[in-house]
């Protein structure tokens, strides 16, 4: 059974993209980023503490590469 809990814990490998690493990538602005996540375009970020919000990089791969293909 997996819950909410499970869903939040980390690999020691995994990595991560603080919102400026997400911008860069897709070659968009900062404000870009959020507004994309807060409308579903990106997938929802982690928030890993009060001030650190991330998004895995897995998770954003896949729209660098949707973005490239048009």
């Amino acid at each position: 059974m997996t819950t909410s809990a499970d869903k939040n814990t980390f690999s020691p490998e995994e990595q991560f993209l603080r919102a400026w690493d997400v911008a860069k990538l897709l070659g968009i602005s900062i404000p870009t980023v959020w507004r994309w996540a807060r409308e579903g375009k990106l997938p929802k970020p982690v928030k890993i503490s009060q001030r650190i919000t991330v998004w895995k990089k897995t998770e954003i791969i896949p729209c660098v590469e949707a973005l490239q293909a048009g």
